[in-house]
């Protein structure tokens, strides 16, 4: 195959923004037992904050725990609650083994026994991308690349490392879809139930979105093969 497949970790194969359900569920379940509060306007605060404080601790694991810490001392007095175990709740997220979508099973299975060159194209702490790139069994793909940020510099670097056609599949519009776009790559955009209020993008830019990873397989295989 003459194309390289960039796949996207979090949310486009794995259930990262399940995990977070979850995760705040749980701290909004301990927060309510403090203080009366209804649940939408606690994430409310929590995620006000918690995007607040991307431009000062960037996707550092510290940051979500760090922003319901943050929550809890906006809506309580903090001698009513423990920081560290507020914090240590929140960073479950990072220590927990998130599964994969459903149709990304299927699609790994599909990819890896086919031609195309893999490469996992995805942004955050190296320690924890790592782990979760373990828990998931991708020892096999041509590639991994872990990057502090995604943006237009990350993906003209990529295509400075490959002589093929790169195509960028991701969930992100704002990540893995503009950006790639813009530095000369096709970007197809996977849409998810649960989406990170940071990850909304409205952008100027046309491209290829679908329901599923299965639907994406079928488009990049017929397309091979007319090529």
């Amino acid at each position: 195959m003459d194309k390289i497949i960039c796949l996207d970790l979090d949310d486009t194969l794995i259930q990262t923004q399940e995990c977070y359900y979850n995760t705040n569920n749980n701290l909004v379940t301990l927060l309510q037992k403090k203080k009366n509060l209804h649940r939408e306007e606690i994430l409310e605060k929590q995620s006000e904050i918690d995007i607040s404080l991307i431009s000062k601790k960037g996707f550092s694991p510290v940051r979500f725990p760090t922003s319901w810490v943050k929550t809890f001392k906006h809506f309580l007095n903090e001698s009513y609650f423990c920081q560290e175990e507020i914090f240590n709740e929140a960073y479950k997220v990072f220590t927990n083994k998130i599964r994969l979508h459903n149709d990304a099973e299927r699609f790994l299975n599909r990819i890896k026994e086919s031609e195309f060159s893999v490469w996992i194209v995805t942004h955050g702490d190296l320690e924890i991308q790592n782990k979760r790139i373990k828990d998931i069994n991708l020892d096999w793909v041509d590639k991994v690349i872990i990057s502090r940020h995604k943006n237009i510099e990350m993906y003209e670097e990529l295509k400075t490392d490959s002589h093929k056609p790169l195509v960028m599949i991701g969930n992100s519009v704002r990540h893995d879809i503009i950006p790639a776009l813009e530095a000369g790559l096709e970007g197809i955009h996977i849409k998810r139930e649960r989406v990170w209020q940071y990850d909304i993008s409205n952008p100027n830019h046309s491209y290829r979105s679908f329901n599923s990873l299965d639907e994406i397989w079928n488009y990049i295989t017929e397309e091979e093969s007319l090529c």
